[in-house]
């Protein structure tokens, strides 16, 4: 037996070496081939052999990275490589692939404390750091990093889509959506190059406000992905999956333009696709429950889906953290705790308190404060509730207004409703946005009504209804004011009020009519007849002119108000739509219950066409043979019994009357006819030698 290549002779066992050789042959193979499987096959059959073989090793990794097999990836060099020098050399591959694993401060480290200086210097590991820190919320660094890309490397980036949106995306994160349109003139880049490019253009002018020329590039965004990723051969429920981001964007901007009913829609369509974008479900989800609460169509379910963001330790799930921005995050938290609260979730909402407290800024621990005062509430507690807000004013919520002012409100709502109106009306004079404005008059000139103290309702109308005064509440006060005077009988002050509601340049017409008929009013309650007739025709005449033309005053006061109208056509809608559920007609009377009949379906035979029936089949074909028409059977033999000859001429009869009716038939010859009727009834003729008669 002849010895294999490279080796001695071992009896027909190959050498190691020439294992080896063999080995790295198929290996290198595989590799230039794109074997990827067969590689990774090779590579371990030669570490067998040879452990630790750097070449093998280099192999793995690459054919591990191939596979898209990441944990096994970064095993391998954790644990086989024991070389420190080929660790380092594969320090790359490991912190690429702790990333694809979703452990992004891991491989930050590794990338930027275990590799080479050269290679931290390398456009690959540039790139991969500025992705780092993207997903860990770092978005300002990885938008430096990005642009120095682009500035120091710009051949070796190039003219790259992926690196562009990736670029626009950091830049868009940090908040600088208003340095992209720059950064892509720069590139020579426009944002309608692709779908990615226009939707991160678009968050870019949403930023800014522009929200008409942010919802066009939204649309185009949408049509233009959609298009690509038909021509790359997607279904239907992956394009739908990949372009949600641009569907709840839209509903976003949909939000903000006004339409609110129009966003729901958009919001309840991107939680209805199935996607694996967990980041933006969550968005969607949790929008869709801020804008139509929980007693809204799709509230309850997207409560419940607010109620998942975080696991029971209150810590945001791992889908969510690398793909949300540090403020979007912190509202996912609020919002759920609210959510927690809104599903009578009492306890895990008071556990969800400790991590609101926890979250950067002062917004985790104003929400904190708020929603354990709305706890005590809830527990028909309040004076812990009123106790809590008191020490959140009292710190003055670490210079948080906005928190000092939310606190104020609600103890004053807390008050109200126990029937304290006085420290109602206590906390909200110390809320100075409610200072000299319309609603915050009314609101006060309302708690001191119902707390009796009228001196006290008039003296805050006399202090904010004064028009052109300074800090005035407008003509909305003014013209409550002196309504309030008439009814107390001022009626000089406030036929005065109203006519400096009428002179008010800054007045619109519906308040400059309210206060021509308060004067006509009066004047009429103080005496002046002819100036009330007068005003009155005046007002008339001037309302007139503005419906189009004259009404006639008793038709208008036989007419019922649009609202009561509209309010009775309701009514009948409802109505009709109850007796219907009844299975009434228009007299009251039930109808009968028709049942609904059921169509039998048709049961056709194997192989048969509907559309292509040709002869139709056989309608006997369910029927056993014998008792289908066209069964014959066997035919039994007929014996006709009787004395012997009794029969013949009986038979012969019969006989004649079947085959000789008609008289048109052929005559049968007797002879012949006789013979027949001898074997038809049982004979066969004289036997020869018979027996005789003993």
């Amino acid at each position: 037996m002849s010895s294999w290549r490279g080796g001695k002779d071992t009896g027909g066992e190959p050498s190691v070496d020439a294992q080896l050789e063999d080995l790295f042959t198929k290996l290198s193979q595989a590799v230039e081939q794109g074997l990827h499987k067969r590689a990774l096959k090779c590579a371990d059959d030669v570490l067998k052999i040879s452990p630790g073989d750097a070449d093998a090793i280099r192999c793995r990794v690459t054919a591990l990275i191939e596979l898209q097999r990441f944990a096994d990836c970064a095993a391998t060099i954790e644990k086989d490589v024991a070389d420190d020098a080929l660790r380092k050399d594969l320090a790359f591959e490991r912190a690429y692939a702790l990333y694809k694993c979703g452990k992004v401060d891991e491989s930050l480290r590794i990338l930027q404390t275990e590799t080479s200086q050269d290679e931290r210097e390398s456009t690959r590991a540039m790139q991969l750091e500025a992705q780092l820190m993207y997903r860990a919320g770092r978005h300002d660094e990885a938008a430096t990093i990005y642009e120095a890309l682009f500035r120091d490397r710009a051949d070796d980036v190039g003219e790259s889509p992926n690196t562009a949106v990736n670029l626009a995306a950091a830049l868009v994160a940090a908040g600088r959506g208003s340095d992209l349109a720059a950064a892509l003139k720069r590139l020579k880049m426009s944002p309608k190059d692709s779908f990615e490019l226009a939707f991160n253009f678009a968050c870019a002018l949403l930023e800014t406000g522009n929200l008409a020329d942010a919802a066009d590039y939204l649309t185009l965004a949408k049509n233009q992905g959609a298009e690509t990723l038909m021509d790359e051969d997607l279904d239907e429920e992956a394009i739908a999956d990949e372009l949600v981001p641009i569907d709840a964007q839209r509903a976003r901007v949909a939000e903000m333009l006004g339409r609110k009913e129009e966003a729901a829609e958009g919001y309840r369509a991107a939680m209805a696709i199935k996607s694996t974008d967990a980041a933006t479900q969550a968005i969607a989800a949790n929008n869709l429950a801020a804008l139509v609460g929980p007693r809204g169509e799709g509230g309850a379910d997207a409560m419940r889906q607010t109620q998942r963001f975080c696991d029971k330790d209150g810590k945001l799930n791992d889908a969510l953290v690398g793909k949300l921005t540090e403020a979007q995050r912190r509202v996912l938290v609020i919002n759920r705790a609210k959510a927690l609260l809104h599903s009578n979730h009492l306890d895990r909402c008071r556990d969800a308190l400790g991590t609101l407290r926890k979250l950067p800024g002062a917004d985790g621990a104003r929400e904190a404060a708020m929603l354990e005062a709305a706890l005590f509430m809830r527990e028909r507690k309040p004076e812990k509730a009123v106790k809590s807000l008191t020490d959140l004013i009292a710190s003055g919520a670490n210079g948080d207004v906005g928190a000092v002012r939310d606190a104020r409100l609600a103890l004053a709502q807390i008050h109200a409703s126990a029937g304290d109106y006085a420290a109602a009306i206590e906390a909200l004079k110390g809320v100075k946005e409610l200072e000299g404005t319309a609603a915050g008059a009314a609101t006060l000139v309302a708690l001191h009504e119902l707390a009796g103290d009228a001196s006290g309702a008039d003296a805050v109308l006399d202090g904010s209804g004064a028009v052109g005064a300074e800090g005035a509440a407008g003509a909305e006060v003014a013209l409550r004011a002196a309504e309030r005077k008439l009814t107390r009988g001022a009626h000089g002050e406030a036929k005065a009020i109203f006519e400096s509601v009428m002179d008010d340049a800054a007045a619109d017409d519906d308040d400059k009519l309210a206060a021509r008929a308060g004067v006509a009013l009066a004047k009429a309650l103080g005496g002046d007849v002819v100036g009330a007739e007068a005003d009155a025709a005046a007002l008339f005449e001037r309302v007139a002119a503005a419906a189009g033309g004259a009404t006639d005053a008793d038709s208008l006061e036989e007419t019922l108000p649009a609202s009561v109208l509209a309010r009775a056509a309701e009514l009948e809608r409802r109505m009709r739509g109850k007796r219907g559920k009844r299975g009434e007609d228009g007299d009251g009377a039930h109808k009968p219950k028709t049942r609904k009949k059921r169509k039998k379906k048709v049961i056709y035979p194997k192989g048969f066409d509907p559309s292509n029936p040709g002869p139709a089949p056989d309608p006997e074909r369910w029927l056993p043979l014998r008792e289908r028409s066209t069964w014959k059977g066997k035919r039994k033999k007929v014996n006709i019994r009787g004395a012997q000859g009794a029969s013949s001429a009986k038979a012969i009869d019969q006989l004649g009357k079947t085959e000789f009716s008609g008289g048109d038939a052929k005559k049968v010859d007797a002879e012949a006819m006789r013979e027949k009727v001898l074997s038809v009834a049982g004979g066969k003729g004289k036997k020869k030698g018979g027996k005789g008669r003993r």
